[in-house]
């Protein structure tokens, strides 16, 4: 009888006030750690209805929830990230004693910036990054303290190739729980889906201007645009792109939908699914889309090329 294989004791760390699709993936990983017998101990600042901490309450998952706001890249942004670096450090100190963690999982760059070193010099640090772009200077100061790096595609680890030893890099594409729903009545006509959080980066005027390219050529076609408001300045984009689909006379074919929870609904109800950023680090609601055999369109650039070049059910 082979002796039982040891079980790591992993502190859980995401930064994020809110439950974008780096923390749906995270949530994914943490339960499974759990439920293989892991000891684990989850640091959030995802308060939401449907975020990590009320998820961590329902499973009975370890966890401690603390504030943090999501920094811009200004000024003002690095003295909020100042102040929340400042406030957490106690919390940490705290954890690093009760829990005694042999393994530090950040989730994020940004999650790993609120650590102070000093603290935890002893404990390795796993940097799970899930974003193309770093803000300025963090990747260099980050660097001499990673014991190793995940990255969810080969676009985000190009960032850190001059940065670390090929050894630490590792580009695991995220795992996710695949939809087992059966397949719902659809309504009638051809609808075609963007789902996006509503942040700028994600480009949802490029989806509206292909959206009147195609309106009239398509019988009974019909858009939704599925995306939560994350930051403040959610609501606004939300009302330029109002005054953008009026404008481009899309109001008749198109619906946004801006409410919380997932977007199982939505897929559901596609027959097509486009994704228009280029700054997209992964693209997991292409894995979803590929996974309730829906067709899927994407710009050619960054995780969506890497996941699409070889599928036949998509367009690049």
């Amino acid at each position: 009888m082979s002796a039982p294989s040891k079980k790591t004791r992993v502190l859980l760390l995401d930064c994020a006030p809110f439950c974008g699709g780096a923390q749906e993936s995270f949530w994914s990983l943490a339960l499974a750690l759990f439920e293989q017998g892991n000891p684990v101990l989850l640091l959030s600042a995802d308060q939401s209805r449907f975020g990590l901490l009320n998820r961590a309450r329902q499973a009975g998952l370890p966890h401690i929830g603390f504030q943090c706001r999501h920094w811009p890249c200004s000024p003002q942004g690095l003295l909020q990230f100042l102040r929340d670096r400042r406030d957490f450090a106690p919390l940490f100190q705290r954890s690093l004693e009760d829990f005694k963690p042999e393994l530090i999982h950040a989730n994020t760059l940004r999650s790993a910036l609120l650590l102070n070193k000093q603290l935890c010099l002893d404990v390795p640090l796993l940097l799970h990054d899930r974003d193309l772009k770093a803000p300025l200077l963090s990747a260099p100061l980050l660097a001499a303290r990673i014991t190793a790096l995940v990255a969810v595609s080969a676009a985000v680890a190009q960032k850190w190739r001059k940065l670390l030893p090929a050894e630490k890099i590792h580009v695991v594409y995220n795992g996710l729980p695949l939809p087992d729903e059966e397949a719902k009545e659809k309504r009638p006509g051809f609808c075609v889906l963007l789902l996006a959080d509503l942040l700028a980066w994600k480009n949802h005027r490029l989806f509206l201007q292909v959206l009147q390219r195609l309106s009239g050529r398509i019988p009974g076609l019909r858009a939704i645009i599925r995306g939560r408001l994350r930051e403040p300045k959610a609501a606004r984009l939300l009302q330029e792109l109002k005054r953008q689909a009026q404008a481009l006379n899309l109001d008749s074919l198109l619906e946004i939908r801006s409410g919380e929870g997932d977007a199982r609904s939505e897929l559901q109800e596609a027959d097509l699914l486009v994704s228009c950023s280029e700054q997209e680090a992964f693209g997991r609601n292409i894995i979803e889309a590929l996974a309730c055999g829906k067709v899927v369109v994407a710009v050619k650039a960054a995780g969506p090329a890497e996941i699409l070049a070889h599928c036949p059910a998509a367009s690049l």
